[in-house]
């Protein structure tokens, strides 16, 4: 009875064992970068312009959404902030944050991994119109809640990812399991017309963040000369969950200046 009893109890903890390395398997970052001192977007993205800057636009407007892709390739991402932190940099305040993107699916993902932008690819044409694209995932940061402005204080950031669809060079994969890691800095503005009511509410209250991933793929139809339209094709829009910021409230022996929204 006693030697049955300790033979289910090593079992149980060689399968408990397995268990908790096939979690660890499985939850394998598979790639980090640090984006905390990127460029700002408007410098950024001259290069991946530099195609239709050579044609011009032979009808107005030219520019528009056609929905969202349907991807079937069995995945399901997730984003997170696992930490964030306020950090003060001549006197301005910033947020520190680490940002996970995992897939929790049974296939795997394909999402844009250059930090810098690229040139467009070809793509199938579009009614016998020569047709190039690129894809584009940005991070976009809100105090509070996902998609709702905060009355006083705004967070400006500038990461954004590049590819062309389907270039594994410029792209990283994810597996069922695996996770991508990024450190992203967000500056705090003040949308007020005076900074005095912000800096009030950093040393009153503890901030809360929150993120959004919005991976697009774009488009540009050219015949001859002409550019004859372009397309926005939604393909992941993904919502972190709210967090709270490490340091805050700011002490009031912290001298701070934040910048109005107007001088960014």
């Amino acid at each position: 009875m006693v030697i049955g009893f300790y033979r289910r109890l090593v079992m149980l903890s060689f399968t408990s064992f397995g268990f908790i390395n096939g979690s660890l398997i499985l939850s394998q970052v598979v790639g980090t970068k640090d984006m905390t001192q990127e460029l700002l977007s408007s410098q950024t993205s001259t290069k991946s312009l530099a195609t239709n800057q050579k044609h011009e636009y032979c009808i107005p407007g030219g520019g528009h959404a056609d929905g969202e892709i349907i991807t079937t390739d069995g995945s399901i991402l997730t984003l997170s902030i696992s930490k964030a932190e306020l950090v003060i940099i001549d006197q301005k305040p910033n947020i520190d944050m680490t940002i996970t993107l995992k897939n929790h699916g049974i296939g795997s993902a394909l999402i844009p991994w250059s930090s810098s932008p690229v040139e467009p690819a070809q793509l199938p044409n579009v009614n016998n119109m020569e047709t190039t694209g690129y894809e584009v995932a940005t991070i976009d940061f809100y105090i509070g809640r996902n998609h709702i402005e905060d009355k006083s204080l705004v967070l400006r950031s500038h990461v954004a990812l590049w590819s062309q669809p389907d270039n594994l060079t410029q792209s990283i994969k994810l597996r069922a399991g695996e996770s991508v890691e990024l450190k992203v800095r967000a500056g705090i503005f003040c949308r007020l017309n005076e900074s005095t009511s912000c800096i009030a509410r950093l040393r009153e209250s503890k901030l809360q963040v929150s993120a959004w991933w919005y991976q697009r793929l774009l488009s540009t139809m050219v015949k001859e000369s002409c550019i004859f339209g372009t397309s926005a094709y939604t393909e992941r829009e993904i919502d972190s969950s709210i967090v709270d910021v490490e340091s805050t409230p700011i002490q009031t022996s912290q001298k701070i200046d934040i910048p109005l929204i107007s001088q960014r």
